[in-house]
């Protein structure tokens, strides 16, 4: 019986089409959530220099009457509030990239797994169709066989 040696899936290329196109999503969310944590670690930063600024302008206030440096103090609270919404943003972005990247990992996981069943069932019906057509050359052979022992008996 034939043990599927001879078996070749005629989609091989596509399964490693989808297996390339896997692993350089894979590769590219990697770097995204590597991007993500350092613009997750910038935005934290950010945050609690904001926080420190304006804790110190609400301590200055009360004992600064300099309208030029309140306005300094004002105008650099405004940079840190309008760096904290960018890296909001960036953070946003991201997430939505990973989103996107991920939901395409999910499907070539599918057509990964519709391949593999595929190839399943490929292997069955190829496994048969060996099966049938060796019981097919054995009974050629027994034919052949019988056929030749009678001749030799009438000899």
């Amino acid at each position: 019986m034939n043990d599927g040696r001879l078996f070749q899936y005629e989609l091989e290329p596509v399964v490693l089409k989808n297996e390339w196109k896997k692993t350089q999503v894979l590769t590219q969310l990697a770097k995204l959530n590597q991007e993500h944590r350092r613009l997750q670690d910038q935005y934290d930063q950010l945050q609690k220099d904001h926080n420190a600024l304006l804790s110190h302008i609400k301590t200055s206030f009360k004992v600064l009457v300099d309208p030029l440096l309140h306005q300094a103090y004002l105008t650099a609270l405004d940079g840190t509030i309008a760096a904290v919404n960018h890296h909001r943003e960036l953070i946003v972005k991201h997430e939505e990239k990973k989103k996107v990247a991920m939901n395409l990992v999910a499907t070539l996981e599918l057509r990964d797994q519709a391949y593999q069943q595929h190839r399943k069932e490929q292997f069955v019906e190829f496994l048969s169709v060996e099966e049938s057509r060796r019981l097919s050359e054995l009974d050629r052979e027994w034919s052949a066989k019988s056929l030749w022992q009678k001749m030799m008996e009438q000899q």
